[in-house]
C-alpha cells in the first residue's frame, strides 16, 4: 500500500491513558532509557499517549493505513489547535516518534519537499512525514479492532465568509447570523447522535481508499475517511452573504457519486432524493414564472446522449460572465478533466449557448450574469429548511448541495420536507428525483431472492458475527458504540 493511504495526524482525540496503561509502562522506560532523551516530564506522557492514538486510530483504518504527520515546526505553531485537549508540542512529538523509530516499532518516510528547482522531485509526489506501527507494536494495540478513541469535535466558526481570492475574511455578527449558527449547532448534534458510514466489503473500501488519496498531493495528508466528522459549515463567498452559503464539511462529499448508495445511517442503506435542475428552476421562480414542463437542459437539435454535456454548459453559463469566458471555462475543463462529456460532433458551442437563449427565454436576462453564486444562496437557504424540518424530528441528512441523503426509514419524511421547503418560499412544488439505492443494486445484478426481498435481512449482513468480509464496517460500527451508550439500533 502507497504512502498516500494515510490518515491526518489528529490532536482532537480525547487522552484515556487507561486501556494503554501496559504499552505505555512497556514503552517509557526503552524510550527514557535511549541516548536522545536526557529527561522525561509528563510532557512526554501526554504525546506519547497521542501518538499511540493515532497510530492505532489508523491501524483500525487497515494495518497498512500511515499516520501522515509535519515535521515542521512551524506547523505546530498554528493556533488552530481548536478545542484539542492540550496543546500539541514540536519537541515533544518529533521526539517521541524519533524515540519509537529508534526502538524500531514504526517503519515509515520523511516527507518529501517539492522543490521547483531540482527536476528529480514531482509536483505529484510531493508529501508530509508518514508512519505506522509495525507488528510489534499494533500487537500490543488494546482491542485492536474497536478501541474507543473519542475524536474531539473542534470548536470552528460554523459561519465562513471568504473574499473573491477564497480567503476568509473577517464579519460583523448580526441576528441572521446568529441565528444560521444556532440551526448549524442543531443539525450536527443531531447528526453526530447517528451512526453514520460506508457500508462495503473490505476489499472495495481500500481501493475506494487508494482511489481517493492518489489525488491528494502538494505536502499534505491524504483523505481522512474515519467517518468521524458529520458537522457542516456554511461558506460564503465573495466577500458577501448575499452569495454562496452552501453546506460543507461532511466526510461524504469527497465521496465519488457512485458510491453515495452504500452509505448507511444506523445500519440501513440510504435514499438520496435531489431537486431536478433546480438552478434554471429557481430564476422561473424567482421570476414568478411557471417552471417549464420537460427536462430544462434539454435544447432542441441536440440528441438525448448529450445530455450531460448540456447540464455542465448550462452551470457554465449561470457561473461566467459572457460567451467567450463560457467558451473558456468549457474548454479549460475540457483539457483538464478526461471525463468531461463531449460537445456532440458536428455542433458548437454557439449553437448551444442560442438554443439555451430560445428555450429559456424567460430568464435569459440572467444567463452570463454570473448568477450561479446568487442561485447558491437561494439552494442553501432552501437546504437550511429541509434539514431543520427533519433536525427537528431526531432525522439525520446529510446535504449535498440540492440532494439529500437519509435512511431509507425516513425517505417520505425527507420529500415531505423538500416539498414544504419549496411550497413555503414560492407557493408551488417542483420536482423531486429518487436516485438508485444499494438496495436497487441488489435486483440489477439479480440477488433479491437471497434477502427474499427483506430490505432488514440486507442490512442484518454486514454486522452478522460470522461476516468477515465488513471488518472495516464493522470497526466503524464498534467505535460509534463505544463513543455513544445511547446509540442502538
Amino acid at each position: 500500500m502507497s504512502y498516500q493511504n494515510s490518515i491526518p495526524f489528529t490532536r482532537h482525540i480525547l487522552p484515556d491513558a487507561e486501556p494503554y496503561s501496559a504499552l505505555l509502562d512497556d514503552l517509557r522506560p526503552r524510550l527514557k532509557a535511549l541516548p536522545s532523551f536526557r529527561y522525561w516530564k509528563s510532557i512526554h506522557d501526554s504525546h506519547l499517549l497521542l501518538v499511540l492514538q493515532n497510530l492505532h486510530l489508523a491501524f483500525q483504518m487497515s494495518p497498512e493505513t500511515y499516520v501522515a504527520y509535519s515535521r515542521n515546526k512551524n506547523t505546530y505553531s498554528k493556533a488552530d489547535a481548536g478545542t484539542a485537549p492540550f496543546k500539541v508540542s514540536y519537541g515533544a512529538t518529533i521526539k517521541i516518534v524519533d524515540g519509537l523509530y529508534e526502538l524500531s516499532v514504526l517503519e515509515g518516510k520523511n516527507g518529501i519537499h517539492y522543490d521547483g528547482h531540482n527536476p528529480e522531485y514531482s509536483f505529484l509526489a510531493a508529501f508530509v512525514a508518514r508512519m505506522r506501527a509495525k507488528p510489534t507494536l499494533s500487537n500490543l494495540f488494546p482491542g485492536a479492532e474497536a478501541a474507543a478513541i473519542k475524536i474531539v469535535a473542534s470548536e470552528k466558526e460554523l459561519i465562513i465568509l471568504r473574499d473573491e481570492s477564497d480567503k476568509a475574511v473577517s464579519f460583523v455578527d448580526n441576528e441572521e447570523i446568529r441565528a444560521m449558527r444556532a440551526h448549524l449547532h442543531l443539525i450536527n448534534s443531531v447528526n453526530r447522535r447517528h451512526f453514520i458510514a460506508l457500508c462495503m466489503l473490505d476489499e472495495e473500501f481500500r481501493n475506494l481508499f487508494r482511489r481517493i488519496n492518489s489525488d491528494r498531493y502538494s505536502g499534505s495528508a491524504s483523505a481522512d475517511i474515519y467517518f468521524g466528522n458529520t458537522d457542516l459549515r456554511r461558506i460564503f463567498c465573495n466577500g458577501t452573504f448575499e452569495e454562496g452559503g452552501r453546506y460543507y464539511g461532511g466526510w461524504w462529499e469527497n465521496l465519488p457519486k457512485e458510491y453515495r448508495k452504500f452509505i448507511r445511517i444506523d445500519n440501513r442503506y440510504v435514499e438520496e432524493l435531489d431537486y431536478s435542475c433546480l438552478h434554471p428552476t429557481l430564476l422561473y421562480l424567482e421570476e414568478g414564472l411557471p417552471v417549464p414542463e420537460g427536462d430544462l437542459y434539454e435544447v432542441p437539435g441536440f440528441p438525448p446522449e448529450a445530455r450531460k454535456f448540456l447540464k455542465v454548459s448550462m452551470n457554465i453559463i449561470l457561473n461566467t460572465k459572457g460567451r467567450d469566458s463560457a467558451k473558456k471555462a468549457i474548454r479549460q475543463d475540457q483539457r483538464r478533466n478526461p471525463d468531461y462529456p463531449e460537445l456532440p460532433e458536428g455542433m458548437t458551442l454557439d449553437e448551444l449557448f442560442d438554443g439555451f437563449l430560445e428555450k429559456h427565454a424567460g430568464i435569459s436576462h440572467h444567463f452570463f450574469k454570473r448568477m450561479g453564486t446568487r442561485l447558491q444562496r437561494i439552494d442553501s437557504d432552501i437546504a437550511e429548511a429541509v434539514m431543520l424540518k427533519l433536525a427537528r424530528k431526531d432525522i439525520p441528512v446529510l446535504p449535498l448541495h440540492d440532494s439529500f441523503l437519509v435512511s431509507r426509514v425516513h425517505k417520505d419524511a425527507l420529500a415531505a420536507a423538500m416539498n414544504e421547503a419549496i411550497s413555503d418560499r414560492y407557493k408551488t412544488q417542483i420536482k423531486v428525483k429518487l436516485d438508485p439505492s444499494a438496495w436497487s443494486l441488489i435486483y440489477d445484478i439479480g440477488i433479491e431472492e437471497e434477502y427474499g426481498h427483506d430490505p432488514e435481512r440486507y442490512e442484518r449482513e454486514a454486522t452478522r458475527d460470522l461476516n468477515r468480509m465488513f471488518l472495516e464496517y464493522n470497526r466503524q460500527y464498534e467505535r460509534f458504540k463505544l463513543n455513544q451508550s445511547d446509540f442502538y439500533f
